[in-house]
């Protein structure tokens, strides 16, 4: 069994999320979580894939197979988490179109600051 609890207990504190945060986000139950956390309970595949959708990192990272979390660093609140899983689940067109509005925004913001 790969020991994933304090990665999970590592990157829910980086982040400043309670358990009840991500069980609500992720779609799992907090009992079931938090054995996850304290490794009472080996975590399932679907288990995994959710809480790497939710957290935005891969399964080798969330398994400490990978170091590399884009996320590193970047204080994330549960607003810019949420916008960031919104966004994910829509469709890659519609997905695109956002992010390149969204870029376009954000090139005026900065010449408005400069």
């Amino acid at each position: 069994m790969i020991d994933i609890s304090q990665n999970l207990k590592n990157l829910r504190k980086s982040r400043g999320y309670t358990i009840q945060t991500v069980c609500e986000n992720a779609n799992i139950p907090v009992r079931t979580y938090q054995n996850y956390e304290y490794g009472k309970r080996e975590i399932s595949v679907e288990a995994l894939l959710k809480l790497c959708k939710f957290y935005g990192v891969t399964t080798d990272y969330l398994l400490g197979r990978e170091t590399n979390n884009p996320f590193e660093g970047i204080n994330l609140d549960e607003e810019d988490t949420q916008l960031i899983l919104t966004l994910a689940k829509l469709p890659s067109n519609i997905r695109k179109c956002t992010l390149n509005l969204l870029l376009e925004l954000i090139k005026e913001a900065q010449k408005i600051n400069d």
